[in-house]
């Protein structure tokens, strides 16, 4: 096997990736990797295929060893004096500090002060763990800051107090940025244009309006209004022609053009999705200037494998996700569909071209789309082929007239204001038509078939070698079975779920594909949590009663096959029976339930929902204590699971 040929990059990021998703299940000895290492060397002069497959173990062992970030530990019930300072300005008034090498949420402290980039804060604060207590299938804040690498957030004793103002590279582009910002109110008196523009050019999301947010999410367009990899790319194309223009050597556009991109990442915040895209274009311009004989397939993989090396967390971002999958789809599917229709005019063919590249890019965010927001626009790639080359050309025209001085954009501006209506009333025009899939929970083996079936149909497509057409039959025929094997699997899954809801009860037996609320009273439906989509389930009669072998429902007790539940609740008080396991809600205390007379033993489980407060939760957790009772909270961990056997 000799695969450093033509691919040697994408293998070696296969295999770090491999490494990376096998280090959530089993970490392998340092010896391996070391072994690897000298196995690979000792073999460089004797055997090529060896060398190559001891390269691939060793990155597999490098990714298999990556560490996970382990935060500092802080007492919650201590009061810190904390000296940090501003790296983030989030939506809402809330920020991201950072302090001895650590990173802290600090959320809407005080609405009348305002923060900025770079500034330093002094104030006495408690230090709290953000709970990952999230129901199944839904978003949770808490694991998008962890992966931000932010896990405490801050509760202030005192008000943050500024004490000066750091001066490093971000902070002098953030002031840049607040000056363009600055402009753009001068340069415009049409507030959805200036929140456009500054969205689109520079990154700033804060003040959006509500309606017009929506608007982009319904018609698929809403990665418009966040600086990526879209926006970055056409930023370089411009560079790249202004300077070819001048008749520049390479290497000299080269110099002039990296500095320039990367001043525009900083500009617009530095987000990750802009870093990877001014990394990917970077490795691209070098080689490029290295060679003309490059390949782009290889290159997209060296700078994805560079990226995993110094941040091997970044594999499981989704921006990480979207701007590689979009990048490769552009290399692998734009040159066929580009092809397709043969020779056209110039005209067309540069209409055609951005088209192409739309598709292209788009395609292959599909699967993550449904896999992370469970949702698609099935007709949004048509709103995309009109909305992306209209916000390209408003993101050139604003660009210009930021640059320019305000005596010579005033009179550009007026062409941005034309473009921004044209964008905004085409959408508003498709809103009606858009065909939304909703309630899509694809597996992540689902996904990773579906990649691997577009990857080699893109390589049949370009390469038209039979081999490639046979392994994309073989890939849908396993999708096909996993499919229906993961369809088994949810029809026969035997639970009851304790959810977290806040201040609310939501108890559901799960039932060979059918499901019945034990206690529910959230606000929303029981048919819309994700749970219950997820798993396909089907509403049972809401009656007493037998509901399967050795299953009985008698509220508030159900009758398992091996334990008896009984569901607590102080607005429906109901005398104590004997039961193994015991759910509280409704703040309903020990005493309440418990009195000198209960006969025991008592439950061998207490479980206590987000319904109950943490006076509650506490005189519930020592009352187990005591009596050496097991005690689960789903304010701490989430949704609890209660198999069925």
């Amino acid at each position: 096997m000799k695969f450093n040929r033509k691919y040697p990059f994408l293998y070696l990021l296969i295999a770090l990736m491999g490494g990376i998703l096998c280090n959530t299940y089993f970490t392998l000895p340092a010896w391996c990797m070391a072994g690897a290492w000298v196995a690979a060397l000792s073999l460089f002069r004797f055997s090529r295929a060896g060398t190559d497959l001891c390269l691939l173990a060793a990155f597999f062992c490098i990714g298999n060893a990556s560490p996970h970030p382990t935060p500092r530990e802080y007492n919650p019930e201590s009061v810190y004096l904390l000296q940090a300072r501003c790296e983030e300005e989030l939506a809402g008034n809330n920020y991201i500090l950072t302090a001895n090498g650590d990173r802290f949420y600090l959320s809407r402290f005080s609405i009348d002060t305002t923060y900025h980039t770079g500034d330093s804060l002094r104030f006495y604060t408690r230090i709290l763990p953000f709970r990952y207590n999230g129901n199944p299938y839904e978003f949770s804040y808490a694991h998008y800051m962890k992966q931000q690498g932010v896990f405490y957030q801050l509760r202030p004793v005192t008000p943050p107090r500024r004490t000066g103002q750091s001066h490093t590279l971000l902070s002098y582009f953030n002031e840049q940025r607040a000056k363009l910002l600055r402009k753009t109110e001068q340069l415009t008196q049409d507030s959805t244009c200036v929140r456009l523009i500054n969205a689109l050019c520079l990154g700033y999301r804060n003040d959006m309006q509500k309606d017009l947010n929506e608007l982009f999410i319904k018609t698929g367009t809403v990665h418009l209004l966040s600086v990526s990899g879209l926006h970055v790319g056409a930023i370089y194309w411009l560079l790249m022609l202004f300077f070819r223009r001048l008749h520049l050597s390479r290497w000299t556009t080269l110099l002039l053009v990296l500095p320039l991109l990367w001043g525009y990442a900083c500009l617009t915040g530095m987000e990750p999705a802009v870093a990877r895209a001014a990394t990917i274009l970077s490795f691209f311009a070098i080689s490029q200037t290295l060679s003309r004989h490059y390949n782009p397939v290889n290159i997209l993989a060296a700078s994805a494998l560079l990226t995993l090396l110094f941040q091997p967390s970044a594999l499981y971002s989704v921006s990480f996700l979207m701007s590689y999958s979009a990048y490769a789809g552009i290399m692998l599917l734009y040159p066929y569909l580009f092809r397709l229709p043969g020779k056209l005019p110039k005209l067309p063919s540069k209409v055609y071209s951005c088209c192409c590249i739309t598709l292209a890019a788009q395609i292959p965010t599909i699967p993550i789309c449904a896999y992370y927001f469970h949702t698609l626009n099935a007709n949004g790639i048509i709103a995309n082929l009109v909305a992306v080359p209209l916000s390209t050309l408003l993101l050139y025209g604003a660009t210009i007239c930021l640059i320019l001085p305000l005596a010579i954009s005033q009179y550009l501006m007026p062409a941005c204001e034309m473009l921004c209506k044209a964008l905004l009333s085409c959408l508003q025009w498709l809103s009606p038509y858009m065909l939304n899939l909703q309630n899509l929970y694809p597996t992540p083996l689902t996904i990773l078939l579906l990649y691997i079936i577009l990857f080699v149909f893109g390589y049949y497509l370009l390469n038209r070698k039979t081999a490639y057409l046979y392994a994309t039959v073989g890939g849908m025929l396993a999708l096909l079975l996993t499919s229906i094997a993961t369809n088994f699997y949810i029809s026969s899954r035997k639970e009851i779920v304790v959810f977290h809801h806040y201040r609310q009860s939501s108890v559901i037996l799960n039932y060979n594909g059918f499901y019945l609320p034990l206690k529910h009273s959230c606000k929303e439906e029981p048919d819309s949590i994700p749970y219950l989509l997820r798993n396909k389930l089907k509403a049972l009669p809401p009656t007493a009663g037998v509901l399967g072998t050795s299953l009985y429902w008698y509220p508030p007790i159900c009758y398992l096959p091996n334990d008896t539940l009984f569901i607590a609740d102080k607005n429906t008080l109901t005398p104590y029976r004997k039961a193994t396991i015991l759910i509280v809600t409704n703040n309903l205390y020990p005493q309440h339930l418990f009195g000198s007379d209960t006969p025991l033993p008592y439950p061998r489980k207490i479980i206590l929902d987000g319904s109950n407060h943490s006076y509650c939760a506490q005189a519930w957790e020592q009352f187990c204590k005591e009596h050496h009772i097991d005690f689960l909270n789903s304010a701490e961990q989430g949704a609890i699971y209660l198999p069925i056997k």
